[in-house]
């Protein structure tokens, strides 16, 4: 009888933790500025690449974009063209050549005067201390200070930046 009893708590404990686990998996919403229907994850494709898109939901458990029209907001680094995600840290580079193009299409600039492209955190080692801001909805670029301009900008020359990848602990840029 006890086996039992403990047996029935088990079980209804595990199916609980499954439907809190499992339940946005399954639920879909109508995202409010596009209007579609979307679940919170599924696979999208970039760029002829299959790829895992996750939306976040505002603070009303609303989200704004459906994961195909996030996906299309996507672009290509204008230097190695590696794809670009809605919430990717990017760079803000100019070309030596100001008539530099790119051989794939899909690229952005940021600026014409001077020309500045926006390109990903990949393309070198150093590029972290590059970023310049983060890719973000409708298809732009969130500008917020590099962690060399975080030092420029502090009044001893030093700066303990945290993970330049969380746009959440970058520091706005007002031009």
């Amino acid at each position: 009888m006890e086996f039992s009893i403990l047996l029935i708590v088990v079980v209804s404990l595990v199916a609980v933790g499954l439907h809190f686990l499992l339940r946005d998996r399954f639920q879909t919403y109508t995202a409010v500025n596009c209007g579609h229907t979307t679940q919170k994850s599924g696979v999208v494709y970039i760029f002829g690449r299959k790829c895992f898109g996750k939306i976040p939901k505002n603070e009303d458990g609303t989200v704004d974009y459906c994961l195909d029209c996030l996906a299309n907001m996507s672009i290509r680094c204008a230097w190695c063209g590696k794809p670009i995600l809605i919430g990717d840290p990017v760079t803000l580079y100019t070309p030596k050549d100001p008539d530099y193009k790119p051989d794939w299409g899909n690229y952005a600039v940021y600026s014409q005067d001077p020309l500045r492209m926006v390109g990903c955190l990949h393309c070198s080692p150093d590029a972290a201390l590059d970023r310049a801001g983060f890719w973000v909805p409708p298809g732009e670029v969130k500008r917020v200070l590099s962690p060399i301009e975080e030092c420029l900008a502090s009044n001893d020359g030093a700066s303990i930046t945290g993970n330049v990848f969380d746009s959440g602990e970058a520091i706005p840029f007002e031009e």
